[in-house]
């Protein structure tokens, strides 16, 4: 009997749920895991030296004037393992660990499997201060199966992190 009550009001509550209007700057392509520092909600996406926007209701989101690596200014190593790198970075993702966040992004050319995945460290994203530390892994080129982009990181319930 009790677990039909549970039913009915879950019922219940799920037909007056009410959608919740956003505004501003809405257009993302493969977003990144939302992340906040003090009262700022952060979302990166594929850009132009990582791309952002920020919120502090999570309705209305805004243009960040604070990409990840401003002015086409790349790291070094990326030209090595991506030569036709323009500075359109796909995907990134963000995790919070170890008193700083660390922003997973990938690097490669529309139809290639010569791509790497690098990631950069900070301490705020308010003030943000990026240091580059290298790639994480790559893929050569030589098998469409294989391809280095996308990083997706998780944190289980005993804290280890993974990417997929």
């Amino acid at each position: 009997m009790i677990k039909y009550l549970f039913a009915l009001i879950f019922l219940f509550q799920l037909l007056h749920a009410s959608a919740v209007s956003l505004s501003g700057l809405l257009n993302s392509h493969d977003p990144a895991t939302l992340t906040k520092d003090g009262n700022t909600y952060w979302h990166f996406t594929t850009g132009t030296g990582i791309w952002s926007s920020i919120s502090i209701k999570l309705t209305n989101w805004s243009a960040s004037n604070k990409p990840v690596f401003p002015n086409n200014a790349w790291p070094s190593w990326i030209n090595s393992y991506v030569p036709q790198f323009a500075g359109n970075f796909w995907a990134p993702d963000v995790i919070y660990m170890n008193n700083a966040y660390y922003i997973y992004y990938s690097c490669s050319t529309f139809g290639s499997s010569r791509s790497a995945i690098g990631v950069a460290k900070s301490t705020s994203l308010n003030n943000p201060s990026w240091t580059d530390l290298g790639m994480v892994v790559s893929s050569d080129g030589t098998s469409t199966a294989i391809n280095a982009i996308d990083p997706g990181l998780f944190r289980d319930d005993n804290g280890k992190i993974y990417m997929v």
